[in-house]
């Protein structure tokens, strides 16, 4: 019964794989393999080829997020987004992507962290009235509930219970921009795919 429901499994991460754009890819390529692998019994090589599928699949997923992170502002000029995914063995895993923004030499920094199951914990202090002091105060910006952290000059903003997104700026960076950057975020976007 176990065989037959892994096997089952196997066959829709295919399924789901091959709903995607006609063209093989790498990880629709180590799910056929990992599916091979289990019909001949060569558990090993199953879940090696599991393991590439999944890590791919989470690349995939964070390239799409990185084209939800905001152009610079005027004036302004952004790197490229970094992204960095973690295998669910550290921590139940997860994705972060990142861009950075300059200006001389003010800079700020757009992160949004996702996928990861420390993400709803995360959101129950956010709404812990007990987590703010002196230093953390509770905004309201555009009908989202966000964390203002002074000494670190930075935004917190939960997407759901799956996703983070920190907007943080160096020490000479005002809040006024910070905000802008922070409202110029795909929201609606976001909440899509973290869905």
């Amino acid at each position: 019964m176990r065989r037959a429901s892994i096997a089952a499994f196997l066959a829709l991460m295919l399924i789901a794989v091959s709903l995607a754009p006609a063209h093989a890819d790498d990880a629709s390529d180590q799910l056929q393999e990992a599916l091979k692998a289990y019909d001949k019994g060569d558990y090993a090589t199953a879940l090696t080829a599991l393991d590439a599928a999944a890590a791919l699949i989470r690349q995939k997923r964070a390239e799409q997020w990185q084209s939800l992170l905001p152009n610079p502002l005027p004036g302004w000029q952004a790197e490229d987004a970094q992204s960095a995914t973690v295998s669910p063995a550290v921590f139940g895993g997860g994705t972060s992507v990142t861009r950075s923004y300059f200006r001389d030499t003010d800079k700020v920094e757009i992160s949004l962290v996702l996928d990861s199951p420390l993400m709803q914990g995360i959101g129950s202090l956010m709404t812990n009235p007990f987590f703010t002091n002196s230093d953390v105060k509770v905004l309201v910006i555009n009908g989202r509930k966000a964390l203002y952290t002074k000494s670190d000059n930075s935004y917190q903003v939960m997407v759901g219970t799956k996703a983070m997104i920190i907007v943080k700026g160096s020490l000479m960076v005002g809040e006024d921009t910070l905000k802008a950057y922070l409202t110029a975020i795909k929201f609606s976007e976001l909440e899509k795919a973290a869905q």
